[in-house]
């Protein structure tokens, strides 16, 4: 979490453990809550700490054009998490992000990617023309998106419009991970291939 207090991790069994960080090896300081039916391959903490955002596949499902549910989780004050919310999404891939104040998330599909809007619920899609995300990256600011995909290109949408804003960038794999550092200008990137790159993005 962003104040160092827990440490949050998703396993295959479908279950979310939390650790407040002590090091006297005691097992009570573990919690864990049954969150998915299949594995966790995502999850995300609000800017504030009190929220937790989780996304599974399911690998014994054949059909990745189903809908998939993102989960919210508010974080306890014994560090444990409590269901909060689900939202309905696109199939699902990889990527969960919220977005500027936490008050978005941002959630990479098979196909699309969504942007949904945690106090009111609406979702709102962008479609990827058959692709599906690796790896999503917000701004500091909360007005950019980057969206990295399986065929290695990464493009750069704002968040408001949804809307695609100048030239993707290219990987020769797909892209496994994107950050921007603390000004918003610079976006990083790597792709499964170990390739690395940053480019200005204003």
């Amino acid at each position: 979490t962003p104040d160092s207090r827990l440490v949050v991790a998703g396993l295959s069994d479908g279950s979310i453990v939390t650790w407040n960080g002590s090091d006297d090896g005691n097992e009570d300081d573990l919690q864990v809550v049954q969150a998915h039916n299949g594995s966790v391959t995502q999850l995300a903490v609000s800017p504030d700490g009190t929220t937790v955002a989780s996304g599974a596949v399911d690998l014994d499902s054949a059909d990745a054009t189903e809908d998939s549910t993102v989960k919210l989780w508010s974080v306890t004050d014994g560090g444990g998490l409590k269901p909060s919310d689900e939202l309905t999404v696109p199939p699902a891939a990889f990527g969960l992000e919220f977005v500027g104040d936490g008050r978005q998330l941002a959630v990479g599909g098979q196909g699309a990617f969504a942007m949904a809007d945690l106090e009111t619920g609406k979702v709102r899609r962008a479609e990827l023309e058959f692709e599906a995300t690796r790896s999503l990256a917000a701004g500091p600011d909360g007005t950019t998106l980057a969206v990295g995909l399986g065929d290695g290109s990464v493009h750069i949408y704002g968040v408001d419009s949804l809307t695609e804003q100048g030239k993707p960038l290219q990987h020769p794999g797909r892209v496994t991970g994107a950050a921007f550092d603390p000004t918003g200008k610079v976006l990083i990137t790597v792709a499964a291939r170990v390739s690395l790159a940053s480019a200005r993005t204003r």
